[in-house]
């Protein structure tokens, strides 16, 4: 994985990944401009997976952009989502972090009361605040 962040780096094109994960980041004015950077590091990832035995699964690759045009990989358009969840952060694509403190919010809504017994000592009451 790290000669893979390698090579799509050395080509200008910024990347971030992590175990199987790869996100590759283009960030400037000119849509066509920033679409051709990350398709030419999908293009980069394609080649350096195959030459390692490896496959990119574009039913399992999400585009999340923050223009209308498309991106594609193995001639598939790839999906457009308006969020996307990467290492545990929802990410939408207005990049206000709602989507992230929504998840947040309900798993915390969903988890068991927030009194806990501590054999030790007497009950013990947590609470917390989110704010958006």
């Amino acid at each position: 994985m790290e000669d893979l962040l390698e090579l799509v780096t050395r080509n200008g094109i910024r990347c971030q990944g992590y175990a199987d994960d790869i996100v590759i980041l283009a960030r400037g004015k000119f849509v066509d401009t920033l679409c051709d950077i990350v398709q030419r590091g999908l293009g980069l990832a394609k080649g350096w997976c195959s030459g390692v035995g490896l496959n990119i699964n574009p039913t399992k690759t999400t585009s999340i952009p923050f223009t209308s045009r498309n991106l594609s990989l193995d001639g598939r358009v790839l999906e457009i989502a308006n969020t996307v969840k990467y290492m545990g952060l929802g990410l939408d694509s207005t990049l206000r972090g709602k989507q992230h403190a929504e998840l947040t919010l309900n798993k915390v809504t969903k988890a068991p009361s927030g009194v806990h017994h501590d054999r030790k000592t007497d009950y013990h009451v947590w609470s917390g605040v989110l704010g958006f």
